[in-house]
């Protein structure tokens, strides 16, 4: 276990694993059906995530919460899901799981990945974040890749008045851009190289996934044909793009995008893409945000995904409640007296 946040200056050991690219390692593209059963950490912060982004999912579904696991719970479930539950995938994201006071648990569950395939179990990882602490904690990204963890980083913009405007800093006081921050950290990512044994070195980009929420701006359409561009010249391969819910009316499933406006933003981004020999695919898992938009000839992914989403209190929920805080309920939480295993739970609620 860390005894303290690990920094640019951790010596990381290398991993025997097959080197594999986030577009290689996506299991959407080959097929819905392949996406494997998932379990999800949502990383605990005291004070909260150092960006205040319009729409944030996270703050939506009511995630900031106490923590109640350890560090070592953290690593405890995540075994146990893969060992006795069958999860293939571990997911490391919200609130924010690049930040000084987060990075320890996200380390934590990184090394697991290792550790689990070391034993020979077949598992590999995602990493969701903001990008703010891409420079800060390089070293820990590039254990991530180097293990068959891809890594998704989030952008609202192709200039910095259009991504700061939606992704502000929550301390109204600091003077950081977030979009100054992304960009420094992307530009030290492209260079990065990734050392792999017994197969060939890549650049940490050629591990990492775009996400981009498709914001409700007048200028939208024309903002993202500019975005695969950005990507381009980082070496990005593959974007993820989303419709935009109304989160503070969730309960409605409201949409704050004309449709016609959103399927002209696709198209656009869609053509932008294939002109720069980048993957798109569209995320339905915010079904009614797109719906209406004729998504013939997109690769899509939806939330059909198996997955269960564990919360630092022990609470768990399926993804079919993606858009919804998980409800209290003792017979989904875990703690360490609780009469059943973490892995138990994870078929459990899988299995519906």
């Amino acid at each position: 276990m860390l005894s303290s946040p690990p920094n640019a200056t951790l010596r990381i050991p290398q991993a025997k694993d097959t080197v594999m690219t986030a577009a290689a390692a996506y299991p959407v593209l080959a097929s819905m059906s392949s996406f494997p059963p998932a379990a999800t950490f949502v990383i605990p912060t005291e004070d909260g995530c150092n960006l205040d982004c319009g729409g944030c999912v996270s703050y939506a579904r009511e995630e900031d919460i106490p923590a109640v696991w350890s560090i070592e719970d953290y690593v405890h479930v995540a075994r146990d899901c893969v060992v006795e539950g069958g999860a293939q995938l571990i997911t490391i994201q919200a609130i924010e799981p690049l930040l000084p006071e987060s990075v320890a648990t996200t380390f934590a569950l990184l090394n697991e990945i290792k550790r689990l395939q070391s034993e020979d179990y077949s598992v590999s990882g995602a990493l969701i974040t903001n990008g703010s602490y891409t420079e800060e904690y390089i070293d820990i990204l590039s254990f991530a890749a180097r293990n068959n963890v891809v890594i998704y980083t989030t952008i609202a913009g192709s200039t910095k008045e259009s991504h700061d405007q939606w992704r502000r800093q929550r301390d109204q006081t600091s003077k950081r851009s977030s979009f100054d921050d992304l960009m420094t950290g992307l530009d030290l990512a492209r260079r990065h190289v990734v050392h792999h044994a017994g197969a060939r070195s890549t650049l940490l980009t050629e591990h990492m996934v775009a996400t981009l929420v498709l914001l409700p701006k007048k200028t939208l359409v024309e903002e993202v044909a500019d975005i695969p561009a950005l990507l381009a010249r980082f070496g990005f391969q593959t974007l993820v793009a989303q419709g935009f819910l109304k989160w503070d009316d969730v309960e409605a499933v409201e949409t704050k995008l004309q449709p016609k406006t959103l399927q002209q933003a696709l198209r656009s981004l869609k053509s932008a893409c294939d002109e720069r020999g980048i993957m798109i695919v569209v995320d339905r898992s915010d079904d009614l945000a797109i719906a209406g938009i004729d998504l013939d000839g997109f690769i899509t992914q939806g939330n059909e995904k198996p997955f269960v989403r564990w919360l630092p209190n022990g609470q768990a929920d399926t993804g079919e409640h993606f858009a919804y805080k998980v409800a209290s309920d003792a017979s989904r939480q875990w703690t360490r007296d609780a009469d059943f295993s973490p892995g138990e739970l994870f078929r459990t609620l899988l299995a519906g």
